[in-house]
């Protein structure tokens, strides 16, 4: 089978034409490139059929690909059936399904996420983690501060960008301790996690950072997430306009001196 039969169909929205293709499993690429055309289908039966495949495909590479399309079309109705695939008896299903649900970002998702915590694999523990710091419920943060101690270093690393994402007092409390870790890989996504957490004991945290680190690289870093704070702090208003906080302050005098004026005439 030709691949720009699959293109036209795509083209034309042919759900049925790309439906017989996946289901007759005579063409094994074909039928990989019917599924990828669903991403792009605009029709809802498409979600019908993703869901069906997703749940009952023997194909672990094809249920992988619809959690991921699923994902990319962001589609809410599709939540139950990712959380179901969460328990998918191949690991890369669940990590793709965690991924899928990273990018539709609900509070709904957080608690089946959790569960994937205690995954044996570690690349589905690295997706759970990340989808819940995409999600940023406070609610995970309990759960992910003790893997900031895991014995992987990714598990580690990505966690601390987690935790900065979702944020708060308690993110700033788990990372602060983690500024004296040996690993600047650790060290970089700690340094990357408090950026996100913002506000001013954090910048003291850097400054202080800044002051005592021998690491190049890592002075540079921990510079330009300050420097990215400040900028923060700088009104969208004001930044458009070009204007320093002084010229505002002289502006805004200006006018209520002249709206005195209007109000004794």
């Amino acid at each position: 089978m030709d691949r720009k039969i699959i293109d036209y169909m795509e083209q034309n929205e042919d759900l049925e034409g790309l439906s017989s293709v996946i289901r007759s499993k005579k063409h094994p690429e074909m039928r990989i490139e019917a599924i990828k055309a669903l991403a792009n289908l605009s029709q809802t039966s498409a979600r019908s059929l993703l869901l069906e495949l997703l749940n009952d495909e023997e194909d672990p590479q094809i249920r992988l690909l619809c959690a991921q399309i699923l994902g990319k079309r962001k589609d809410e109705k599709a939540i139950p059936a990712l959380h179901h695939s969460l328990k998918d008896e191949n690991a890369a299903v669940r990590a793709y399904s965690a991924g899928a649900l990273a990018k539709l970002k609900k509070t709904k998702s957080v608690r089946p996420l959790l569960n994937l915590l205690k995954d044996p694999q570690i690349s589905v523990r690295k997706h759970a983690v990340i989808a819940l710091g995409e999600i940023r419920d406070d609610q995970a943060l309990d759960k992910l501060i003790p893997l900031l101690y895991d014995e992987s270093d990714q598990i580690k690393i990505v966690t601390a960008k987690a935790i900065g994402r979702i944020g708060g007092e308690k993110a700033l409390q788990a990372l602060t301790p983690l500024l004296s870790v040996k690993n600047e890989k650790v060290l970089k996504a700690v340094l990357e996690g408090l950026g996100r957490v913002g506000g001013a004991p954090v910048e003291n945290l850097l400054e202080d950072f800044v002051a005592r680190t021998d690491s190049e690289p890592l002075k540079s870093l921990a510079i330009e997430i300050l420097e990215r704070l400040e900028r923060k702090k700088t009104p969208m208003a004001q930044k458009k306009a070009g204007k320093s906080s002084r010229d505002l302050a002289e502006e805004y005098e200006s006018i209520l001196e002249q709206l005195k004026h209007a109000g004794q005439q």
